[in-house]
Formats: C-alpha cells, structure tokens, sequence
C-alpha cells in the first residue's frame, strides 16, 4: 500500500491509495491503472490521428509531394504517392518550390509522373532547364 496525493478539481489536493496490482482509490471512486493507460493510450491515438488528417488535407492542397525517405517528387495526383508513408510526406506549392528541392536538396522527379524532371534519365543540367522553361511557360499563362 502506497499513499500519494493527487490534484484534485479548485486546488483541493486528493489522497490516493495504490494497493496491490494497481487499484488507486479516490475520493469519489476508484479507477484501475489499466483503464487510465487505455484512456492516455486512445487520447495519444486521436491526437495522431487529428495530425494524420492535417497532414492528408495538406497534402491533398499541394500541387507536389516530396517523398524525404526516396527523395523524390511526385504529382499530388500520381498513383505512387499513395505508398508513401504520411511521415516521409513534404507538400510543394508549385514548381518553383520542386525546383528549390532539386537545386538544394538533390531530389529528383518521379520517373512515371514529372519524367522531364527525373535525373535518372536526363542530366542534372538538363532538368534543371526543363524546369525553367516550364515555370516561364506557367507564368506567361497567368
């Protein structure tokens, strides 16, 4: 038996008792560790699953998806994007944002969704010119 005091509602301190294999007796009934655990454990699970749904809708608003783990940029709509885990997700707004991932950050573009984009198959310099010329052919569009 185990007495401790716990901070009760207004300031008013509570006395615990934990007796045995985890049963904590308050003022006003008892509650087992077990079912605190699982209460923390499904508050950290819809704290998640809220960051989850953030980082979907961000993601979902993004024109590109950088993958951090491959180092890759795809469409937000290329069917590879969906087997990217949401951790290794980074949106990019537009393709001055891709350019800066693959200038900088030595990315390269999705082989099946921005080919022109993709190192593997053109030269560093190459690419770099291909986006260029399609940010300068996206804005003469605006």
């Amino acid at each position: 038996e185990v007495q401790f005091e716990l901070a009760g509602g207004g300031g008013i301190p509570w006395v615990g008792i934990l007796i045995g294999a985890g049963l904590v007796a308050v003022p006003g009934g008892a509650f087992t560790i077990r079912r605190l655990r699982k209460e923390a454990q499904k508050r950290a699970k819809d704290e998640k699953d809220k960051k989850d749904e953030e980082q979907e809708k961000k993601s979902l608003e993004s024109d590109y998806i950088a993958n951090q783990n491959t180092r890759e940029i795809h469409k937000a709509g290329c069917p590879l994007v969906a087997k990217i885990k949401d951790e290794n997700k980074a949106p990019c707004s537009g393709l001055g944002e891709v350019a800066e991932f693959i200038r900088n950050s030595e990315y390269n573009g999705c082989y099946y969704c921005l080919p022109r984009y993709d190192t593997d198959a053109h030269s560093r310099q190459q690419v770099l010119a291909n986006l260029e010329e399609d940010r300068r052919s996206a804005m003469s569009e605006i």
